[in-house]
């Protein structure tokens, strides 16, 4: 098993000495009380004692170059949740980081091994009452790229300075250099994997500045993921945790106009009859609207705000969703009536902007003509989407399919209106 090899630096710290198992070691603390412990030829630090669901712990090792070490992670009650290789870069430095989505509130033990001595670092997660202010985060030309996912995989990170290989198979939190002017391009494939029953996906989220540049997901093997765009530049108007990501179809509104908001959950949420729950409050914090759905085959959402009602004032509101004790959130503004623009009208057809994503990835040949179809009809049945049923036999050849397509490909370009696409993807809204 390969593993994601990092560069960074050990913080100086006061040695004290202990004994672990039947090995001697040396510990002390280091940054943010983390506890360090070094072998015979080998150390191995946490960054943090204490996180959050959405964090991802960070081990900073130093060894000898390639020397193998094994790191497994243990819940109180001495149940293996992970287990990896790692091998020693050639600076004698690595890090090692892992995804706590799976975790429940609870202490855990990492455990670094060389098969001779071992390193047990303790953490929890969840368990600190105290929760930090949320501040503004600096600008920094430093990018997040999340994977959360059930398969193996390898990814390559481009820009106009680097062309970067990595790999692994488990969630990984990976950093990099995205300046500004600069583009980024990511493709992060799944190898070829013989099914056994158990749905498969890739999750990534590329943050920077504190707010998402871009997402995507995978649900196939031997498939494929692609995240481009400008660097500092985000895509989506909201603060994401990896657990959530939406997004609205504006960001200003008229009163009486419906808000649309969209978006996914990480697959494996899905199965675990988690409520998600959207909370609009004004700017003076008002709770004005409050709804909730779960989950049943697919693990997209949607939810319809009617900005209408004594609660809905010209003001900035703010959208809050939170599944599983996380949370991300979005501003909308609601602006006077005095500036409805004329000759427009309210459409009944809805078409969320996260379903760019899919009709994307579909016109990429990413998704199947039958996935395609099937999350269309289920975001139907779900009331996501909103377009006009097609009365004719339920039966769709290339040459429609074909077409349906073309026209996908003319919507996503800005050139077709979201009702002439409703009216393409109608045909596959059959009543």
């Amino acid at each position: 098993m390969k593993a994601v090899l990092f560069g960074l630096f050990i913080i100086p710290i006061l040695i004290l000495t202990s004994i672990l198992g039947n090995t001697h070691a040396v510990c002390s603390t280091g940054a943010s009380g983390s506890s360090l412990c070094a072998g015979p030829d080998f150390s191995a630090t946490l960054d943090k004692t204490n996180y959050q669901s959405n964090d991802f712990p960070l081990i900073t090792i130093s060894g000898p170059a390639d020397k193998v070490l094994s790191v497994k992670v243990l819940d109180s009650a001495s149940l293996q949740m992970l287990s990896d290789t790692v091998i020693m870069g050639e600076n004698g430095k690595m890090t090692y980081s892992f995804g706590l989505s799976k975790f429940s509130f609870s202490k855990y033990q990492v455990q670094v091994s060389d098969g001779i001595s071992i390193i047990k670092l303790n953490f929890s997660v969840g368990e600190s009452s105290k929760q930090l202010p949320k501040s503004a985060s600096p600008r920094t030309d430093q990018a997040y790229l999340m994977i959360y996912t059930n398969v193996s995989w390898q990814a390559t990170i481009q820009t106009s300075s680097d062309n970067i290989s990595i790999n692994g198979n488990t969630d990984t939190k990976y950093s990099f250099t995205c300046a500004d002017d600069d583009t980024y391009n990511i493709t992060i494939q799944s190898p070829s994997r013989k099914g056994n029953g158990i749905q498969l996906w890739t999750v990534a989220n590329l943050m920077q500045d504190g707010k998402m540049l871009d997402v995507g997901e995978n649900h196939v093997a031997n498939g494929q993921l692609t995240l481009s765009g400008k660097c500092h530049v985000s895509q989506f108007p909201l603060s994401n945790n990896g657990l959530i990501y939406f997004t609205t179809d504006r960001t200003s509104y008229r009163p009486g106009d419906m808000i649309q908001v969209s978006g996914y959950i990480l697959p494996y949420m899905q199965r675990q009859q988690y409520v998600l729950t959207c909370t609009v409050q004004n700017s003076q914090g008002m709770a004005v609207q409050t709804d909730s759905t779960g989950f049943m085959t697919l693990n997209t959402f949607g939810f319809n705000i009617v900005t209408r009602g004594g609660l809905w004032k010209p003001d900035t509101y703010k959208i809050t969703l939170e599944l599983a004790k996380s949370t991300a959130e979005t501003k909308v503004m609601l602006t006077s009536i005095a500036q409805k623009q004329f000759g427009t009208s309210q459409s009944t057809n809805i078409i969320p902007a996260s379903f760019k994503i899919i009709a994307k990835d579909w016109v990429a040949g990413k998704t199947s003509d039958d996935k395609f179809i099937q999350t269309v009809q289920g975001m139907i049945k779900q009331g996501i989407l909103k377009i006009p049923y097609y009365n004719a036999p339920a039966t769709s050849t290339q040459t429609l399919l074909s077409w349906i397509k073309s026209s996908t490909n003319l919507w996503l370009n800005g050139k077709m209106s979201d009702d002439d696409f409703a009216n393409v993807l109608k045909h596959l809204n059959l009543g």
